[in-house]
């Protein structure tokens, strides 16, 4: 009886862990079927871009980003500019463009140009009207110059390590349209540039406005060659250390920040009257004559103490103070050995630059290393992309702050993912078409593959069920016949048994009495 009883009680629990089973195969579906939607909702109101980043400091001297204009899809290429304010390319109304890496991007509707009387025009960094077009007109120093107006344009984002590699969703902005550009623009291989400063109209404050990215923030990370941009969200999967934030200067519309001194092997350099503007726009980084004089005596100290193991150097116009070698090994054995780390101090965190981020390199027939900075009659520090190479820079704009974390920016960490190629070589490149030629058939490839997962998985839950319920029927056609046994069987009386069918069973209440012979 205690067996049958144990039996039992195995085969109850064992049907209600069953019962569980098929419960939690019902509701897992309706449970991803939720969280599926919720992340559809999350991507449909805030998004965060991971960007590629290509160029350097010694061949095209600037680095750019890619983003892909209107209907079909024209890819445009920007240089990333922490200095400017307004993000323009040319457009197919310009008459005195140069050649780029990129055919113009056209203008489909003339109703999408944003007029001057328009509420919009409020929206974009505008300084003219241009035939009642809201336009801009920006000139630099060395004479160049770019104008034009300003129109809403669809914009795609290319992002690192997805497929399609493009984003499915476009965004409506508001963008320049070069129309006119001269001396050192009409040669440049990039198409234009975007503009990101510290005012309240360039480019990523345009994408937080219009509630497209969650955070106010953007960061770049430079490598020698190439690196990575990542818009409304911090990515530190390549970062070496911790971030480290410092504030930014208030009411500048770029990006300012207090600098307390450098140190240059053992030497500390005081600056604390001047300020650093971080001026990705900006080839190398350039100090006050008086701070770079410094930094090269104790530079040239350090190398005499090195018995000349740091080049030799001298002065090349255009390129600044450059070292040469005999031999590649030897240049790189100076970089690592024997080339100072510089050590910018700001408010409570050090900024350490070694010789392999702040160099670039000299590539006119010999084999020589420069120093990424230079001198000049000017009362600020403009820290450009010598020296942010080797950091991802992160700037908050809603916190009015810099963040910075020593990381691993070359781009030769997507290659395995990513096989697109910039195809520098030479100072000529190359856009991998293929790649773009192939985004709608990506999106209709993963879209079909997704429903095949549906498919299997709807199949795969239905047999679960069946087979699962079958069992359960085994189980109970076993239960049956253990509780017959156990409740249905007759009980064995052997007196009974033993009498045979046609004897009066009344006898069964007959007592025998034995009683003495008297």
């Amino acid at each position: 009886m205690e067996k049958d009883k144990v039996f039992l009680l195995f085969i109850f629990l064992l049907i209600k862990s069953i019962l569980s089973e098929i419960y939690q195969l019902k509701t897992i579906p309706t449970k991803i079927k939720t969280l599926r939607r919720m992340h559809r909702a999350l991507d449909n109101n805030k998004e965060d871009f991971l960007e590629e980043v290509y160029g350097d400091s010694f061949n095209l001297n600037y680095y750019y980003a890619t983003l892909y204009l209107g209907p079909k899809k024209i890819p445009q290429t920007y240089i990333l500019d922490t200095g400017s304010p307004t993000t323009t390319s040319p457009c197919n109304k310009c008459k005195s463009c140069g050649n780029h890496l990129n055919k113009p991007y056209e203008l489909n509707n003339d109703s999408n140009i944003i007029q001057c009387q328009s509420d919009k025009c409020n929206l974009v960094p505008s300084s003219t009207c241009i035939d009642h077009k809201c336009g801009f007109s920006i000139s630099y120093s060395e004479g160049s110059r770019l104008a034009g107006f300003f129109n809403l344009q669809e914009i795609y984002f290319e992002q690192i390590n997805k497929t399609p590699n493009i984003t499915s969703k476009s965004y409506l902005l508001p963008i320049g349209c070069t129309t006119t550009e001269t001396h050192l623009f009409t040669t440049q291989l990039a198409d234009g540039i975007m503009g990101l400063n510290n005012g309240g109209k360039s480019f990523v404050t345009l994408l937080y406005n219009n509630k497209i990215i969650s955070k106010h923030l953007f960061s770049i990370c430079f490598g020698q060659s190439d690196g990575y941009f990542s818009i409304g969200e911090i990515d530190t999967t390549y970062h070496k250390t911790k971030i480290e934030y410092i504030p930014i200067i208030r009411g500048e519309t770029n990006f300012y920040i207090n600098i307390n001194k450098i140190k240059i092997g053992e030497k500390y350099i005081n600056i604390d009257r001047y300020r650093g503007f971080i001026d990705s726009g900006t080839t190398i980084s350039y100090f006050p004559n008086k701070i770079y004089n410094s930094i090269i005596d104790e530079f040239n100290s350090i190398c005499d103490k090195k018995e000349k193991k740091c080049g030799e150097f001298r002065n090349v116009a255009g390129l600044g103070y450059c070292g040469f070698f005999k031999s590649v090994e030897e240049k790189k054995k100076a970089l690592n050995e024997y080339w100072p780390d510089i050590i910018f101090y700001f408010e409570g965190h050090n900024y350490n630059l070694t010789a392999n981020d702040y160099y670039y390199d000299y590539n006119e027939n010999k084999i020589g290393a420069c120093l990424g900075f230079e001198g000049e009659s000017t009362s600020k520090i403009t820290l450009g992309g010598t020296f942010m190479h080797g950091h991802d820079i992160i700037f908050d704009k809603g916190n009015q702050q810099i963040g910075f974390a020593v990381a691993d920016c070359n781009r030769s960490k997507f290659e395995s993912n990513n096989k697109r190629s910039n195809g520098i070589d030479n100072n000529v490149i190359e856009i991998d078409k293929s790649d773009k030629a192939k985004d709608d058939s990506d999106v209709s490839l993963v879209e079909e593959n997704e429903k095949k997962d549906k498919y299997f998985t709807k199949i795969t839950f239905y047999l679960i069920v069946i087979f699962s319920i079958l069992f359960a029927i085994l189980l109970i056609i076993i239960i049956f016949f253990a509780l017959k046994r156990c409740f249905c069987k007759k009980k064995y009386h052997p007196q009974l048994d033993d009498i045979p069918n046609n004897t009066n069973r009344k006898q069964d209440n007959v007592i025998d009495v034995k009683t003495d012979n008297i």
